[in-house]
């Protein structure tokens, strides 16, 4: 029986710079062993997911380009019964080609400096990422949202984002690199969730989320616990003055939201800090 619906990010959450993609499963399935289902939500393609879910001895859903897509899978071993719930694929917004067609518009009519992944070969988003050649490939298999190299001053920013945002579109910042999607945030797939699975379901389920970046917050404001990770590196060297002054304005944000009852730091990323807070707050 599910008590618990948790909802994680991944890099810098689930993920640390090992990337060990079937330490993160192990952990996921562990955790399913305790009552609690594991959605990863991520702004990873759905190809690069199916990597992790391939790895999960439950395949659990997961939401891919940043809330942009959910695969609730097919089978759904993870709920038992006969609930009713989703199936398959389904993807929200503007496809990709054309929301491709409207950045190119938009780059001549504004004269921005940017190119999308759509542009580059797999070796050139491999030595931008550094991902490996075949990761790359995966990376720009996309469905629904578009990163894009170059976009950093502050003035161009600020013109995409308007001009996005008259077209129903929406411009997210990212670790690397700022993102181009239909105006939905990983909060509304998350949101979307929890409202199937919490009318599917006889009793209400505790809702914990884990993530670690702004692009995190709106759906952290949504568990009734909020797990913020500080990514430490494996030299020892914390994170950036910038990303702990961003940490320390989501904190702010998240301990003035009333849905949030518990607001816990994790000081370490990776899936064994992640598995040890989220069984020490499942045991709340």
């Amino acid at each position: 029986m599910i008590r618990a619906l948790i909802f994680t990010d991944l890099d810098g959450t689930l993920l640390d710079d090992r990337y060990d993609l079937v330490g993160a499963a192990m952990a996921m399935d562990r955790v399913f062993e305790l009552g609690a289902l594991v959605v990863p939500v991520s702004s990873k393609t759905h190809a690069e997911m199916m990597l992790l879910r391939a790895q999960q001895s439950v395949a659990t859903p997961f939401v891919f380009e940043n809330g942009a897509g959910i695969d609730w899978g097919d089978e759904k071993p993870w709920i038992s019964g006969a609930v009713d719930t989703p199936c398959g694929m389904q993807i929200e917004g503007l496809d990709y080609p054309g929301l491709c067609d409207q950045l190119k518009t938009l780059r001549e009519q504004h004269d921005l400096d940017f190119v999308g992944f759509s542009e580059l070969s797999a070796e050139q988003v491999s030595k931008l990422t550094e991902l490996s050649l075949q990761d790359a490939h995966l990376a720009k298999q996309r469905m629904a949202s578009e990163p894009m190299v170059g976009l950093k001053q502050a003035e161009q920013v600020l013109v995409m984002t308007q001009a996005l945002s008259e077209r129903g579109l929406l411009l997210q910042k990212g670790g690397r690199f700022y993102t181009a999607t239909s105006a939905r945030q990983k909060s509304d797939a998350v949101a979307e969730i929890i409202s199937v699975l919490q009318s599917a379901m006889t009793r209400p389920k505790r809702v914990i989320v884990c993530g670690d970046s702004p692009n995190d917050l709106s759906m952290l404001a949504l568990g009734d616990a909020a797990l913020v990770f500080s990514s430490r590196p494996t030299n020892g060297v914390g994170p950036a003055d910038e990303s702990l002054d961003a940490q320390r304005e989501m904190k702010r944000h998240l301990r003035s939201t009333a849905t949030v009852s518990r607001l816990v730091d994790v000081c370490n990323a990776g899936h064994e800090a992640w598995l040890q807070a989220v069984i020490s707050e499942l045991s709340v």
